[in-house]
Formats: structure tokens, sequence, C-alpha cells
């Protein structure tokens, strides 16, 4: 653990230097200040000028929910860029041949980011929420979503060789986060054709008032980690299950 530790220091020391974590750190904040106190402002505002008694506010829930992935997928973010700079630099092989290794890094460069979103999530949420929830929902809302940022997080490592590629993937990656808004806008069954997507199942349950909802998503979330972390790319590596470096071809070991 304590080289987990040092790893993880020495990746914060480098992204100090970068106005990313910074933004990253502030956001969450400065979001969380605009929804609490802006929108019901808004909500207020518009009901008087459309005359009508809601606007807004039967979509509190779904602010809450995005507000619950808004640290982890920029703290992940973060973190995978300057992961992808340092596979860009071949800094990662160095890493990897140390007692490191290539699970102790991913751990270190991800999993600590994650962890500290996870923290961060469940100290703001009570602050900023717009809707009632409860300790128990608060608990695995959190969770849930620091499983998103994982989730985008190892998409953008699987499908990008470098920042640039990184930014381009994260726009997409980030359209799977709309599924939370699915159960909003279709009541029917019809809505179910979007149960493959982990965020459905957080604005399913948020909507429903049922944690056991939002623990479907968490599974759904844990089967597309683990489909994204040791399915191969194009360059026959998997993130977790090979033991060869990140970004070595096989065949290129010598």
């Amino acid at each position: 653990m304590e080289i987990y530790w040092k790893s993880f220091k020495q990746m914060f020391d480098v992204l100090k230097k970068d106005k990313m974590l910074l933004a990253a750190c502030i956001a969450p904040v400065l979001a969380g200040v605009l929804f609490r106190f802006g929108v019901p402002r808004l909500e207020q505002a518009l009901c008087a000028g459309l005359h009508r008694s809601v606007c807004i506010s039967p979509y509190y829930a779904l602010i809450d929910i995005a507000y619950v992935m808004i640290a982890p997928i920029l703290l992940c973010f973060s973190a995978v860029m300057l992961l992808l700079d340092e596979r860009d630099e071949k800094i990662v092989n160095a890493f990897l041949v140390t007692p490191l290794m290539k699970r102790g890094y991913l751990i270190s460069r991800m999993g600590f980011p994650a962890a500290a979103a996870f923290v961060c999530t469940l100290v703001l949420l009570p602050l900023f929420r717009l809707t009632s929830i409860s300790l128990q929902m608060t608990g695995v809302l959190a969770f849930a979503g620091t499983l998103q940022g994982i989730w985008i997080a190892a998409l953008i490592l699987k499908f990008s060789k470098n920042r640039l590629e990184g930014m381009a993937v994260c726009k997409i990656a980030t359209l799977t986060i709309l599924g939370a808004a699915i159960p909003f806008v279709i009541r029917g069954r019809e809505k179910y054709f979007f149960a493959w997507l982990p965020s459905f199942w957080m604005g399913n349950g948020m909507l429903s008032g049922s944690e056991k909802e939002v623990v479907v998503s968490i599974n759904v979330f844990l089967v597309w980690i683990f489909v994204v972390s040791y399915t191969k790319d194009v360059d026959g590596i998997s993130l977790f299950g090979d033991s060869l470096p990140i970004g070595k071809r096989r065949g290129e070991e010598r």
C-alpha cells in the first residue's frame, strides 16, 4: 500500500502544476452552489414568467444525479489524462518494471482519485442536494457516481493513445450519463430499452426512491468495467488482464 501511496503522491505533484486539477477540485463546489441556490431561483422566475405552478422542480432528482457524477468524472478524467501523457512519453514502462507493476500503477493512478471523488461526493451531496435523499441513498449514489467516473476513464484509456484522442473519446463516453434522464422523459416500458446503460438505473432509482435500483446500476457498472478492462484492445492488450506494458504490442517485448 505504501508504494501505491508514493505513486499517487507523485501523480498529485504533477497534477498540481496543471490547472486541470484545480478545475476538477473547484468545479464540484461551484456546481453545488449553482445547483443549490441558482436552480430554485430559476424555477421561481420561470413559474412567474410562464404562469405555471412547476417548471424545473419535477427534474430536481435528475439534477442531483448529475451532481453525483461531477466530481468522479472530473477527477478520474484528470488522472487518466496524466496516464495518457505518461504512456505517450513511454514513462509507463519504467513504472511497470518496479514493484508497483501494472495493477498497482492503475490503482494509484485511477483508484485513489476515484476514492477521493467518492468521499467528496459523500460530503458535498448532503450540502447541495435539491431533493430529500436518505443516508443509504446518498451512499449508493456516491458509489454509483464513482463507478461512472471509473468507467469513462477506462473507456478513454482503452480507446486513446494520447491526450488529444483521450479528450475526443471523453466527449463520446460522457454521453453515457444521459441514460439517467430516460426514466424522467419515457414512462412506459419502452424505457427499458436503455437498461444496458448503468446511469439509467440511477435515474430509475431516484425517480422511484429505491436504493435497490441504484444497486442494480452498480452491478451494471461493474460488468461494463470488467468488459472494458479485461477485453483486448486493438493492440491485443487488456488494461488489467495482461502483464505486458501498456501500449506495447505483442511480439515487441524484446
